[in-house]
């Protein structure tokens, strides 16, 4: 008895086994936040240049989610020069939920990742600076980061509609000149 596969987009296309009986396959893999910045909904959430010039905690970004699916965080990307006046090699990077606002947080947005896509995120982004909090904030991480150079780590923080997410920074002891950047990886959840 013969059994053929056939392509189901009807180009006739028909699958080929070897001599070993192995089913000779061709896979393409990419990561979620690869495919769907093919499709325009990958995005990347930055502060610009902050310069915190005390050793006192900052929130620097803020990101809350108003799509009607949820957004995947997949990184954080910190790149960052040496501290003016400290010693210190690491600062403190704390990650909040829930927060209302940032202190005096100035408004911003996401970038879409595929630069011929005009879909916008739907976001509330605030870029906050030197010595501004987050308002009514639930700490709900806290770890080191080395500086002076490129920091990133790979994450899979879903955040739901209505939801906030929040990051600050606490630089060494004595500093007054600490410069940074950060951006979060952002794709949205496509929905059953």
């Amino acid at each position: 008895m013969e059994f053929i596969i056939k392509d189901g987009t009807g180009k006739g296309n028909k699958v080929k086994v070897d001599a070993d009986n192995n089913l000779r396959t061709k896979g393409i893999f990419e990561t979620e936040q690869q495919a769907q910045a093919l499709k325009g909904k990958s995005f990347q959430i930055g502060t610009g240049v902050a310069n915190l010039t005390s050793g006192n905690e900052s929130a620097v970004i803020l990101f809350r989610n108003n799509e009607d699916s949820d957004v995947l965080l997949t990184g954080v990307n910190i790149t960052s020069k040496n501290f003016t006046g400290s010693t210190d090699e690491v600062v403190l990077a704390k990650v909040y939920l829930q927060g209302d606002s940032l202190s005096a947080g100035v408004a911003s947005a996401a970038l879409n990742n595929n630069f011929g896509s005009s879909i916008e995120l739907q976001a509330d982004v605030e870029v906050g600076g030197e010595a501004q909090t987050v308002v009514n904030g639930i700490t709900s991480g806290v770890f080191f980061i080395p500086i002076n150079g490129f920091f990133s780590t790979d994450i899979a923080w879903v955040i739901p509609k209505g939801t906030t997410i929040a990051l600050s920074y606490t630089p060494g002891s004595g500093n007054t000149s600490w410069l940074v950047t950060t951006t979060l990886e952002a794709t949205l959840i496509e929905k059953d």
